[in-house]
């Protein structure tokens, strides 16, 4: 077999040698020369492994190319890693050059995007990047690119969403762009906008989902606009705001799903409202909210996906509710859970996609769950899966067990020779 490999996009001839060096110095196990004994192979209906080893080889790559999970971001069908050396990584659904890698092939394993990079958000169907320098980048704006271009400067944060962006800057102003239709930019009109409008200033964090935005701002007060035909903005109406309107006070952090809203307070119980048909406000029935209610205490941080909410509880504990179809809440399960339920202990991190979920463990452990239609759980598979798997394992585990070995070899020969 021989092709064009995914990752590289240098030409293989299984079986052959080859001095070619991949950027990411992995393709084919090679040592300059060596012999190809397997590779990523793409064609333009899908992507798949030309190896008789196909896991150990898959393992490796993540291996080498993902030693670290710093950050991530769960788009609806992709997902974007941030390494502990700034490189972002990439993977999933790449129809629409939403990767950013020079190509419109899906990833099935992360591919590297760019370097030097301090944050990132996955939207539909694009990303939006943040340098070091604080300029933004994005991908699939609309221009025929292939690669990332820049957007603007003195960025701090980014949330992409449905079509549309809004950013944070320097200055803590709020600025946005891109699909207007329900007044998600907040600029107290529906007119869509091909360039960065200021919307508020004093901001601190922001969320956005389908529709409807959410803003934290300095003073820890909510506020929210954009679609609310579900009770999504939580001001005990269903009718759309184009202008920000005031929900809650003492928030810490706001995490916005599909149609329905999470919120951390400062006292770290977790509220929520908006849509509900699946469970995922996680009150115990399937009726929708339009003011906010209280579910829990002890919350760290909850995030939001297109159905489901992902919670850490202070002592680590993670959580799960709402829609289960493709197994998103990772109790292997497709079935959905109106209530929270226990998925594991010592949670770091969690990030919610459109229906899969990706967890970093205090360990550094990265695990992974749910939908994976397009490989955007990054295991090298499209299959769904319902239980939490490894993408990345733990150096600190592999460390210790190794030190572990080494301290109990010398012990074992030294008592054999006291028996001689």
């Amino acid at each position: 077999m021989s092709g064009y490999c995914a990752v590289c996009n240098a030409y293989y001839t299984e079986g052959a040698e080859t001095t070619t060096k991949c950027k990411n110095k992995i393709c084919g196990f090679y040592n300059e020369p060596s012999i190809v004994t397997g590779f990523f192979i793409s064609d333009e209906e899908h992507n798949k492994w030309i190896n008789e080893t196909v896991l150990p080889f898959k393992e490796e790559y993540i291996r080498r190319l993902v030693p670290s999970a710093k950050y991530i971001s769960a788009g609806h069908a992709h997902t974007m890693l941030i390494k502990n050396d700034n490189t972002i990584l990439g993977f999933g659904l790449n129809k629409y050059k939403q990767l950013g890698d020079g190509t419109t092939i899906n990833r099935h394993l992360p591919v590297e995007v760019m370097d030097n990079v301090k944050s990132v958000s996955a939207g539909y169907p694009y990303t939006m990047v943040i340098k070091n320098d604080n300029t933004l980048w994005g991908t699939n704006l609309g221009i025929t690119r292939n690669t990332p271009l820049k957007i603007m400067k003195n960025v701090k944060s980014v949330a992409a969403g449905y079509f549309y962006t809004m950013i944070i800057k320097d200055d803590n102003s709020l600025w946005g762009f891109g699909w207007n239709k329900y007044g998600q930019l907040g600029d107290g009109t529906t007119t869509s906008r091909h360039i960065p409008v200021k919307i508020m200033n004093n901001v601190k964090s922001i969320s956005i989902g389908y529709q409807h935005t959410m803003v934290v701002k300095t003073d820890n007060t909510l506020w929210g606009f954009g679609n609310n035909n579900h009770g999504q903005l939580g001001d005990s109406t269903n009718t759309s705001s184009k202008s920000p309107v005031k929900i809650m006070d003492d928030v810490k952090s706001v995490s916005a799903g599909g149609s329905h809203t999470i919120v951390v307070k400062t006292d770290s119980t977790l509220w929520v409202f908006g849509r509900n048909k699946q469970g995922q406000l996680g009150v115990g029935t399937t009726t929708n909210h339009h003011t906010p209610v209280k579910i829990m205490d002890n919350v760290k941080s909850a995030f939001a996906g297109g159905a489901h909410t992902m919670v850490i509880k202070i002592n680590g504990t993670l959580l799960s509710f709402g829609w289960n179809g493709r197994g998103q809440l990772g109790n292997g399960t497709t079935t959905d859970s109106h209530t929270p339920i226990k998925i594991m202990n010592n949670t770091k991190s969690v990030f919610t996609g459109g229906a899969h979920t990706m967890v970093i463990k205090t360990d550094g452990t990265l695990l992974s769950f749910g939908w994976n239609l397009y490989g955007q759980l990054g295991n090298g598979t499209t299959t769904d899966i319902h239980t939490p798997i490894k993408i990345i394992k733990s150096d600190r585990k592999t460390n210790e067990l190794k030190h572990e070995q080494n301290n109990k070899q010398p012990k074992k020969r030294h008592k054999r020779k006291g028996k001689r």
